[in-house]
C-alpha cells in the first residue's frame, strides 16, 4: 500500500480493482477519530489483499453506534 486519499485525481492513471468497505463499532464518542482510523485500516488491509496500491476514500460516516467507510481500491503504476 502506498497512498490513500479522497482525491480521485490521484488515481486517474490507475486500474480500478473494486469497492472496499470498512467499519468499526467505535463512534465519535470514542474520541480522536478512533473509529475512522479503524475503518480506514480495515479498508487498507482489503486493498492490499487484492493487490492494490492505493485507496480512494468515497465516504466516511460516523454515528454514535460506529463508523462505516467506503472506498475504491486501485493498482497504480510504480512510476507514479
Amino acid at each position: 500500500m502506498r497512498h490513500f486519499s479522497n482525491d480521485s485525481f490521484r488515481v486517474r492513471d490507475c486500474a480500478l480493482l473494486g469497492k472496499v468497505e470498512g467499519g468499526s463499532f467505535l463512534g465519535p464518542s470514542a474520541g480522536a477519530g478512533s473509529g475512522t482510523v479503524n475503518a480506514r485500516n480495515e479498508m487498507l488491509e482489503k486493498v492490499a489483499a487484492i493487490g492494490g496500491t492505493d485507496l480512494n476514500i468515497l465516504s466516511e460516516d460516523a454515528v454514535p453506534t460506529g463508523t462505516h467507510s467506503v472506498g475504491e481500491a486501485y493498482r497504480c503504476p510504480p512510476s507514479r
